[in-house]
């Protein structure tokens, strides 16, 4: 072969190497960028996976369990209509805790 054409060939070789990073550097850069946005989405869509789920199993025992209803009011400081409530705890502590 020529050295004429040998340096053409490795010329045109050259140019393409080149013209196709031009064309793919940034589309790899995206797809590297959107699979970091999907890994981001994915963990966020497990944590709310298991939000629902915790929620789902409060709200079957609010459904299926009259004592565990009964709980969560009275840690809500709730309390029947017949029933007094006395409280015995220092009146300090509870404005300490009332200004947190």
């Amino acid at each position: 072969m020529k050295p004429f054409k040998v340096a053409f060939l490795a010329f045109i070789a050259v140019a393409i190497s080149i013209a196709l990073y031009a064309l793919f550097s940034p589309l790899l850069e995206r797809r590297s960028e959107l699979a970091h946005a999907r890994d981001s989405l994915r963990t966020d869509n497990d944590g709310i996976s298991r939000r629902i789920d915790e929620l789902r199993r409060k709200q079957a025992h609010f459904e299926n369990n009259p004592e565990y209803v009964e709980l969560i009011a009275r840690q809500n400081g709730m309390a029947r209509s017949n029933e007094i409530i006395l409280d015995f705890s220092d009146p300090e502590e509870a404005g300490k805790t009332a200004a947190r």
